[in-house]
């Protein structure tokens, strides 16, 4: 985002086509309050269940700046493809 806001292109270290989910940080904590309120106990995932690649997500932001990039890198043998609950 930084780079972004400086009118400079996103470094992606991948080829950006990788599948992630993210989640607004005050949904989390909402969550997490929940969670220590209930008496269920074990792991929970806190996800939206809805992925986007890093690509579609710099070119969000990117277009957010009016900015026109070139984005992708080659994919790194340690990148999993797809991360999404």
């Amino acid at each position: 985002m930084t780079r972004v806001i400086a009118d400079q292109p996103p470094i992606i270290p991948s080829d950006g086509t990788q599948i992630r989910d993210f989640v607004f940080v005050d949904d989390v904590v909402k969550a997490n309050l929940l969670f220590a309120k209930s008496k269920t106990t074990g792991e929970f995932y806190v996800a939206n269940a809805k992925g986007i690649s890093i690509n579609t997500l710099a070119e969000i932001i990117v277009d957010m700046n009016n900015q026109a990039t070139t984005l992708g890198n080659p994919l790194s043998r340690k990148e999993y493809q797809r991360t999404c609950f």
